[in-house]
């Protein structure tokens, strides 16, 4: 068994991963090659035209990833969300997924599907895209009803919080699904984080011309939505050091840079954004089988040539890259991946940033390029900010004085601006700007001052 700690050190086998990353010199280069300028072309076109400016409303769906844990007070282990799937689908209103060995990994309904995660431990609640959070908030307390009434029947409860707190992140908490036993065989251990996590992730509405622009911004503002939304600091049992183990541990998963995480510069063009991908160890076929024997232009040496042959094993690949923010082509999305999974009491907190961040877009851009300053200083502050508010939290120096206020200014106003009262849900975060906490900080001083019991009561979705 290990421990987090002694899995985010695990090195990774060359064997497993193949040849290590290129360098990034030649990546101008290689983005005026035909087959970069195909799948760039296909991958644009997921996304809407743009069609009314500023104007463009944006839809959100919310992909909400929760522990949950068996209702013992100081050993609260991983409780097996199989065990749950009769009771979600009792009336029948779900489709039922299954993989082929028989094994149940979803129940997909009308507004929201349940879906299995890595970990035995975990569910996932993913909502239908939402005009506006009032609507989100909506479906997903609705399958968040359903969810606690189950696991209580069980005498089981799901968590607000963002990884197990006690359960040893080993192979018996993996689901014995096929693709996450190929991960497991071309990552090696570290792929084992993915068994405790639980992100609080969006996906929000954007357009062609937006796919550069903000996905740079997003990742940009990583550090901010760790610094306010981290919440995974009390782990196997013990309080692991920093506020966001979820983040640490999940860095290490690949051994690669800008394999998870925030990106280190941004993209100049969706053709300089797929070289990059593309450069990286290829981890699955496009039919889910293991690969790691190099990267995704050696790969694709070994198939048919033919572009949806290259598309497909473009997006297969492109999933297993987990940047803090990431374009969707097959949603017209940009999916942000920063936050923990949040506090019941605050629990639209993290959407609301997330949403707000992409919908100030450029008004950010220019608020990091006024205060903080151009690309070349913005990004390595940043980058240093990343690993400050990992570790820190609230706690973490802000890159200049007054950023994270400006920036939850910026995100109001733009949620505002959409009329319908969607600023409200960022109220939990000017708490904890105020008092410099966030809820890592609040899960370590209870489990400190009250042991486990403390902090599953803090956690408790009710």
């Amino acid at each position: 068994a290990h421990t987090p700690c002694e899995l985010a050190g695990t090195a990774v086998s060359a064997n497993r991963l193949g040849e290590s990353w290129r360098a990034y010199e030649t990546t101008r280069s290689m983005s005026k090659t035909p087959w970069v300028a195909r799948v760039a072309s296909r991958f644009r076109g997921g996304f809407k035209p743009k069609a009314y400016g500023d104007a463009t409303w944006r839809t959100i769906g919310r992909e909400a990833e929760h522990p949950v844990v068996s209702n013992n007070p100081s050993t609260p282990l991983a409780f097996e969300v199989q065990k749950l799937w009769g009771r979600l689908n009792r009336a029948g209103n779900f489709k039922v997924e299954r993989e082929p060995c028989g094994l149940v990994v979803g129940l997909v309904g009308p507004r929201y599907t349940f879906s299995a995660e890595v970990g035995k431990g975990t569910i996932e609640i993913v909502t239908e895209p939402a005009n506006d959070l009032n609507e989100l908030a909506d479906i997903y307390e609705e399958a968040m009803d359903h969810l606690i009434a189950a696991a209580a029947d069980f005498d089981a409860k799901v968590l607000g919080y963002g990884i197990q707190p006690l359960s040893i992140l080993d192979d018996s908490m993996m689901l014995p699904k096929a693709r996450y036993k190929a991960l497991r065989e071309v990552i090696g251990d570290p792929w084992l984080a993915f068994t405790g996590t639980a992100a609080d992730q969006v996906h929000v509405s954007i357009t062609e011309d937006e796919i550069i622009s903000h996905t740079n911004v997003a990742n940009l503002m990583a550090p901010a939505v760790i610094a306010l939304c981290a919440n995974s600091s009390v782990c196997a049992g013990r309080v692991q050091g920093v506020c966001s183990s979820r983040e640490k541990l999940m860095s290490r998963t690949y051994g690669e840079p800008q394999r998870y995480g925030m990106i280190h510069g941004p993209h100049a063009d969706v053709e300089e954004m797929v070289v990059k991908y593309a450069e990286q160890s290829m981890a699955l076929t496009v039919d889910y089988q293991a690969w790691g024997k190099g990267n995704l232009f050696e790969y694709l040496q070994t198939q048919t040539p033919c572009g949806d042959t290259e598309m497909a094993a473009f997006l297969r690949h492109e999933h297993y890259i987990w940047n803090s923010a990431r374009p969707r082509s097959q949603h017209g999305t940009l999916e942000m991946r920063a936050a923990c999974q949040q506090p019941w009491s605050e629990r639209h907190a993290a959407a609301a940033l997330n949403m707000g961040l992409v919908c100030a877009g450029t008004h950010l851009d220019e608020l990091v390029n006024k205060f903080v300053g151009p690309r070349d200083v913005s990004w390595p502050l940043m980058q240093e900010y990343y690993q400050q508010a990992v570790v820190s939290g609230l706690a973490a120096s802000e890159p200049v004085p007054d950023y994270l206020c400006r920036v939850l200014e910026v995100c109001g106003e733009a949620l505002q601006k959409r009329g319908r009262g969607e600023d409200k849900y960022l109220h939990p975060l000017w708490r904890r700007l105020e008092c410099r906490r966030n809820p890592a900080q609040d899960a370590t001083q209870a489990f400190q001052q009250g042991g486990m019991e403390a902090l599953i009561q803090l956690s408790e979705c009710k």
